[in-house]
């Protein structure tokens, strides 16, 4: 199934490169991590070919041998030994000889084809006063045997022998320098930036003094040189050298032909600026000039010496000014990059930038390839411009990423051995590749302690969801057993992202235009509510079992919120899950009740969000508000004005109509009076007999519309009773 159980980042962060480390499930064995910590050869391997040697058949390739104190072993030629165990005294033209401690390769240049390192060694003598010595011994024909099994390290050597012999002649010494190979090297140093306006034959008399180099991956250079005075001078012969600089970033690469620690070597600047390193998986050979060797040709020729400082001081301005630049592209796309993948969010900026360090871009062009399904791979793309179609094992298109999206995020954490989709450029861009080795070295770093126990509880916790096969377990009604026979579903065990929940703790959805493309929020258990508003008035209860589609509540501008102490909830990409249900060509039965769980919580929570939104933007201030409400009051206030005049008209107003008694206030006494005034009031007539309210008579006629008969405003047959009475009443007052 490809997911390797007992291999991940977070065991490759707590140790080195040349200490144990786990792949598939098993360690190397103590000899096996002696035999790659003594060779550069054997280090320089891909772990298959080197188990391949060691393991296959029963014992390995090597031949073990085993030394008395005294006894003497013969070097045969095409040989590479590696003492294990014990110490060896060779000779090398002293008086007393030289003594070499385990573990240490012998011969390692003649084995690989290379200019000698030093003299020739052809035999070894174990030390009288130790324990005796013991030795593996690799044949060149059984190297080359199974080189030719593993094609990627056969390449890889085969190269590097072919550079080493342009500029150094196989099995040679520096010293010819008149050779083919030592005037190819001449011709190269002549021609590059440092060496330009010297003297030819001075070159040739300088690095006929060099002494060969062989550096594995990693190596460093001038690993213990404190001062200027003993800086070396170096020319890469084959392989590549990376030059790195603050928090390990690599400023530039070196390749066959160029010279290094010159600015050191001429006193322009201090040693131990810049660390230069063979890079990972390859090894590298240069030629070195020792500082004193350098010092006494320079002070034998001054002139050459004035136009060596010139020349490197043009040089060291030109690689300032690139280091600027690569600084800047780690400060302003590599390091933001990596912050934004949902795996390294959060983490510090100074291991960001320790892992950015040996980054670099790779451009793509339409129709190109990134990463093939089912192809091994220990790495992470994050694009960074263009666009990426994903396709699944079966052929079935997923949807595509653009830029801040990833691919192999398994992968890189050394969950999973191969792709899982194919990614195809649709247009042209950028992508950055993070490798498990990337991220274990900035794990190893001591300031990364916290973050390695981070690691490995992320890993543990990936390989639980697939041995429980969470999340679907929990939500589905399945056969027994089903869950544990199917692939996809343990790659979405895999791929899915558990969120550490404590009680309320709130996280934000991620709408379906995120990079890494649209999110599913599933819900295995514990009291989940889904917050609307602020004030939370509105939130609504998320029931376990819930597969709810991120952009939904996301474009609500919703928040979940974790309410108990036992929430468990999880996260999918929508490609992943589409991913791990077309693994074959017929998808399985809990792609489709996924679906239908999906389909549920999305029409639910699409009434439920609407009915919230309008009640909370009801709630909202309005900037108007205040101009609306002082309207309404004077609408009031003048509405109650104008029925008060209204009320005060009718009051003041009576007519040709008079009520049947006066006010009850003013008593019989007033009753009187009032027909007395009515009587003698001189526009009695004009009214028909009706007195108008004038004068005198004003407070007797004076009644509240309210108190009037109610019988006075009907027509017809019930007002002729009414007219009756009235005749009476103005009989009366006349």
């Amino acid at each position: 199934k490809g997911i390797v159980e007992g291999r991940g980042v977070g065991e490759l962060g707590s140790m080195s490169s040349d200490e144990q480390m786990p792949v598939g499930g098993e360690l190397f064995s103590e000899d096996e991590q002696l035999l790659r910590k003594a060779s550069v050869t054997l280090r320089s391997l891909s772990v298959e070919c080197l188990l391949h040697l060691c393991r296959v058949p029963e014992g390995g390739h090597f031949e073990e041998v085993t030394l008395e104190p005294g006894d003497s072993l013969g070097i045969k030629e095409g040989c590479l030994p590696v003492l294990l165990e014990g110490s060896l005294r060779i000779q090398d033209g002293s008086p007393h000889g030289r003594v070499l401690s385990a573990p240490v390769a012998l011969c390692e240049a003649d084995f690989l084809g290379l200019a000698e390192l030093s003299t020739t060694i052809s035999e070894a003598e174990a030390l009288e006063t130790g324990l005796g010595c013991r030795l593996k011994v690799l044949s060149k024909a059984a190297f080359q045997e199974v080189l030719e099994m593993h094609q990627d390290d056969a390449k890889t050597f085969d190269r590097f022998a072919r550079e080493a012999a342009v500029l150094a002649s196989p099995g040679g010494e520096f010293a010819r320098v008149q050779e083919s190979a030592g005037r190819r090297l001449l011709a190269f140093l002549q021609a590059g930036p440092i060496f330009t306006n010297c003297e030819r034959n001075f070159i040739a008399e300088l690095w006929a003094q060099a002494e060969g180099l062989l550096l594995g991956p990693g190596d460093e250079l001038d690993a213990g040189v404190e001062s200027s005075a003993e800086s070396p001078l170096y020319v890469v012969l084959a392989g590549r050298v990376q030059i790195e600089g603050a928090y390990g970033a690599v400023l530039r690469y070196a390749g066959p032909g160029e010279v290094l620690g010159a600015a050191a070597c001429f006193g322009l600047e201090d040693a131990g600026q810049e660390v230069m390193k063979a890079t990972r998986g390859r090894p590298a050979f240069c030629a070195k000039l020792p500082g004193q060797v350098v010092a006494a040709m320079l002070h034998a020729n001054p002139e050459s010496m004035v136009k060596l400082q010139v020349a490197t001081s043009a040089q060291l301005a030109a690689d300032e000014n690139s280091a600027a630049t690569r600084c800047r592209w780690l400060t302003e796309v590599a390091v933001p990059a990596l912050e934004k993948t949902p795996l390294l969010n959060g983490c510090p900026e100074e291991f960001l930038r320790s892992m950015a360090g040996p980054l670099s871009e790779v451009a793509f062009s339409e129709g190109d390839v990134m990463a093939s399904c089912g192809e091994t791979a220990d790495s992470m793309l994050i694009i960074l411009e263009g666009l990426l179609a994903l396709e699944s094992k079966s052929g079935v298109k997923i949807g595509c990423l653009g830029p801040g999206g990833i691919v192999g995020e398994p992968e890189v954490l050394g969950l999973m051995e191969h792709r899982t989709v194919t990614a195809t450029a649709m247009s042209p861009g950028r992508v950055i590749r993070v490798s498990s080795e990337d991220l274990g070295r900035a794990l190893a770093e001591p300031s990364a302690e916290a973050l390695q126990e981070g690691f490995r509880q992320l890993l543990a916790g990936r390989r639980k969801q697939v041995t429980a096969n969470q999340p679907l377990a929990s939500l589905l009604t399945l056969r027994p057993n089903v869950l544990d026979e199917d692939v996809g579903a343990h790659l979405l065990a895999l791929r899915a992202e558990r969120l550490p929940l404590e009680p309320g703790v709130r996280w934000q959805p991620s709408p379906d235009s995120d990079p890494c493309g649209p999110r599913i929020c599933v819900v295995v258990r514990g009291r989940v509510v889904l917050e609307v508003s602020d004030d939370r008035s509105e939130d609504l209860p998320v029931k376990p079992g819930s597969v709810i589609p991120e952009g939904l509540p996301a474009s609500y501008g919703a928040g979940f919120r974790a309410v108990s102490s036992d929430c468990e909830v999880y996260r999918i990409r929508s490609f992943d899950l589409l991913a791990a249900a077309h693994t074959e060509a017929q998808a399985p039965d809990w792609f489709y009740q996924v679906k239908i769980l999906m389909t549920e919580a999305r029409n639910w929570l699409a009434s439920r969000l609407q009915n919230a939104k309008h009640l909370a933007l009801s709630r909202v201030p309005h900037p108007t508000d205040e101009r609306i409400r002082a309207y309404a009051e004077k609408k009031k206030k003048s509405m109650k004005q104008a029925e008060d005049m209204k009320q005060q008209m009718a009051d003041n107003y009576v007519g040709s109509k008079l009520p049947l008694l006066p006010p009850k206030r003013l008593g019989t006494t007033a009753f009187r009076s009032w027909g007395d005034a009515a009587s003698a009031h001189p526009l009695a007539k004009q009214s028909g007999g009706y007195p108008a309210a004038q004068g005198a008579a004003f407070s007797a006629l004076r009644l509240k519309k309210s108190r009037s008969d109610p019988t006075l405003k009907l027509r017809g047959a019930y007002r002729l009773p009414k007219l009756e009475m009235r005749r009476g009443v103005q009989a009366l007052a006349l």
